[in-house]
């Protein structure tokens, strides 16, 4: 009986012993040793300057006497031709607008006639389409109407759409006899249309490189308002002349090109090239101009425009500044891999000077965002259990 109790004794001595075991882990891991994880994000990094400054491109205001009425806004113009047409009065614009809309109608009812060796329904479609993709305003006008008449016919008979053909015909010819009193203003080199100016079209690409930062903000200080009924651009360059302080200067110098994020005036990033650096001046200010051979469209109308020139952009992970390792053997991290911590090697690509490291991934010891990092633990080893 005494060895029955001895034994219980000795079993419940065990099970306690194991319960405050247990309890004892769990506290020094918890709060003596406590083993702190994180998951890890991408991120970029960069370092940049924000400037204001002002878009400048060869371009040429157009004027003219008249009621004009010019091309369409963004439309090519080759050398020789047409930009606009010049009436002298209201009523000789009209009747210009009713020659045109009825030369489109007889197009288009002699193709439903079968008078004309034009296109097949099908092929005025895949036009159709075409001038839709292209947003090409114009030839869509046409088009459409044209292929109105092709598919479903302006009549209910073939000899109604004949006697709508005399009939504009006839109203067309009155017309071209009446008409009078217009002049046509053509490009002497090709160019593309803009009906936007504010002045500074005189400001040439060329000129920028005699200016001071002061003279830069006095050239544009002063709007001369609208001038003529639209301009010409010409090539395909254009430029961006900003200013610049003398350190953000130093960065550049080593540089051909640079990304530039366009925060105002227009909104997108485009890579230009440096095309020359002043000399900084009283105030350690520089006058910088970058230019770019693309997208002129997008810009034909910006003038004034902020900035954010980057001069430099990496892209890596983030992690705690407490997570990193760094000795005889190299500079890594632990990562938790199921129990295990396992070790990976890292460069540091940047102090974000906030409690976190920009890092990559050493060569053959990738992990991604999405990684759980130990940011705190006791006497970690590659392998090492630690739950």
């Amino acid at each position: 009986m005494r060895r029955s109790n001895l034994i219980i004794r000795l079993v419940f001595v065990l099970i306690l012993a194991a319960i405050l075991c247990y309890f004892g882990i769990y506290l020094y891991n918890d709060y003596i040793n406590p083993l702190r994880t994180v998951q890890v994000v991408s991120a970029s990094a960069s370092e940049s300057a924000s400037v204001s400054g002002y878009v400048v491109r060869e371009e040429e205001s157009l004027r003219a006497d008249g009621v004009i009425s010019p091309i369409s806004d963004g439309k090519k113009v080759s050398a020789g031709g047409v930009v606009a047409v010049c009436y002298t009065s209201e009523s000789a614009l009209e009747r210009a607008d009713t020659i045109l809309a009825l030369q489109e109608r007889i197009t288009a009812l002699q193709t439903a006639l079968g008078e004309t060796d034009s296109e097949s329904p099908s092929d005025i479609i895949a036009k159709v389409s075409r001038a839709a993709v292209l947003r090409d305003m114009d030839s869509l006008d046409t088009l459409v109407n044209q292929a109105r008449y092709v598919l479903f016919g302006s009549s209910e008979s073939v000899d109604q759409a004949k006697e709508e053909l005399d009939s504009a015909r006839a109203e067309l010819e009155e017309l071209q006899e009446r008409q009078s009193g217009y002049s046509v203003l053509l490009a002497d080199r090709p160019g593309l249309f803009s009906a936007s100016t504010d002045g500074y079209e005189t400001v040439s690409p060329g000129s920028l490189a005699t200016l001071t930062p002061e003279g830069l903000v006095s050239r544009f200080s002063r709007s001369p308002g609208r001038t003529g009924f639209g301009k010409l651009i010409y090539g395909t360059d254009w430029y961006y002349a900003c200013i610049m302080t003398k350190a953000d200067v130093r960065q550049l110098k080593n540089l051909n090109s640079v990304t530039v994020n366009f925060t105002s005036g227009y909104t997108g990033s485009v890579r230009m090239d440096v095309e020359s650096i002043g000399e900084a001046d009283a105030n350690g200010n520089c006058l910088v101009v970058l230019s770019c051979d693309t997208g002129l469209a997008d810009f034909a109308t910006v003038r004034a425009a902020d900035a954010e020139i980057i001069f430099s952009a990496q892209q890596g992970i983030l992690i705690p500044e407490e997570a990193l390792y760094d000795d005889y053997t190299g500079t890594y991290v632990y990562l938790l891999v199921g129990l295990q911590a396992r070790r990976r090697d890292v460069e540091v690509l940047q102090d974000t000077h906030n409690g976190f490291l920009l890092v990559s991934p050493a060569e053959g010891s990738a992990f991604y965002a999405g990684a759980t990092i130990i940011v705190n633990g006791t006497d970690l080893t590659d392998g090492k259990v630690v739950r």
